[in-house]
């Protein structure tokens, strides 16, 4: 069946030079409103594809994105934030463009029409039947890509396209085609512009809701981020703070209640033998943390400590009463997104 190249298809305005600024801008952010409807229109497959990458990921199976031109740039941002948004190792999502890493900046003159580059490109981390491919391409017909499928589909790993035409080659060759059809671009063949939206869209869409499922994120926090700055020291700072005072009366710290925030609750956890009399981590919950989860990845060092102490009303003290207040740490890409309070050991009192 022969392809229908609507990416290509003229725009539907004409004389874009002799248009105002405020036209120009008008009509750009009319075509972009039907990128969303586009987009929603792939979400049933999007569904299965998002269901079966789970499976794998969570026997250790890694998912790879390749692409090329504006395609690639984007899956590699999409594979570049995950680690520092959902604290997962760098090489569980590795994101791959036609012409290496220097194409980012710079387009590399026929990168892209090699069929064999994306496996090549692959190779440094031995990908095997148990990993995920995900090939994004907005034309649909890209070498780089249609190949990396093709190869990759053959050696058992799972496949799926991301693009903006129907019935493409890229498509043709990936078990669960996302095809979001937006039409033609305002500046005709220019696909950086809705297609490259609506790329962008359905990454952070499969992207997001895989860590949610693989458990890395608690109600709606991003509980697993790494704390690389002073901005997202705040934040991690801000979420413990919230979660274990939320709905509690202001009390002394040597005054816990003993039951959650309602009083048909059960004790919290570490909170029972409170009532006779507390130790300091559970005045802050922090003994709590593996019961919700992974919160303990958002405690890093002194600052964090001392943020968090400040809020509730407490204070450092490296000499009394010393607690361990967890007994892990992560590393991730060399990263430490746990240590311990006190640089291991630390005392909070009145």
């Amino acid at each position: 069946m022969e392809q229908i190249r609507v990416t290509e298809q003229a725009s539907a305005y004409d004389d874009l030079q002799r248009m105002s600024v405020h036209d120009l801008l008008t009509g750009i952010n009319r075509e972009d409103r039907r990128v969303a409807d586009a987009v929603a229109a792939t979400i049933p497959t999007m569904e299965r594809l998002v269901e079966r990458i789970v499976e794998r990921m969570q026997r250790g199976g890694r998912m790879f994105y390749i692409g090329a031109g504006t395609s690639g740039r984007l899956a590699v941002t999409d594979a570049s934030e995950l680690p520092p948004t959902y604290g997962v190792p760098f090489d569980t999502v590795i994101g791959l463009i036609a012409g290496g890493d220097g194409a980012l900046r710079k387009a590399v003159e026929h990168a892209e029409d090699d069929t064999e580059g994306a496996w090549r490109d692959m190779q440094p981390w031995r990908p095997d039947g148990g990993d995920i491919l995900i090939g994004v391409a907005a034309s649909g017909t890209t070498p780089y890509v249609v190949g990396g499928l093709r190869t990759a589909r053959a050696h058992g790993l799972l496949t799926g396209a991301i693009t903006c035409n129907p019935r493409s080659p890229v498509a043709a060759e990936a078990e669960y085609a996302l095809e979001a059809v937006v039409g033609p671009e305002f500046v005709t063949g220019s696909t950086r512009m809705k297609a490259g939206t609506a790329q962008k869209l359905m990454l952070n869409m499969i992207s997001t809701a895989v860590m949610i499922r693989l458990g890395r994120v608690e109600g709606n926090k991003m509980v697993n981020m790494q704390l690389t700055n002073n901005k997202l020291v705040d934040r991690g700072t801000r979420m413990i703070v919230h979660l274990f005072t939320k709905g509690r009366p202001n009390r002394s710290p040597r005054q816990p209640e003993c039951h959650g925030p309602d009083e048909s609750d059960p004790p919290l956890r570490g909170e029972a033998s409170a009532c006779g009399g507390t130790s300091a981590p559970s005045l802050l919950g922090l003994d709590a943390l593996g019961g919700v989860g992974h919160l303990h990845q958002a405690l890093l060092g002194n600052e964090l400590a001392r943020g968090l102490a400040d809020a509730v009303g407490l204070v450092l003290d490296t000499h009394e009463r010393h607690f361990e207040v967890a007994d892990e740490f992560h590393l991730v890409g060399g990263q430490p997104s746990a240590l311990l309070l006190g640089e291991r050991r630390g005392t909070f009192f009145e």
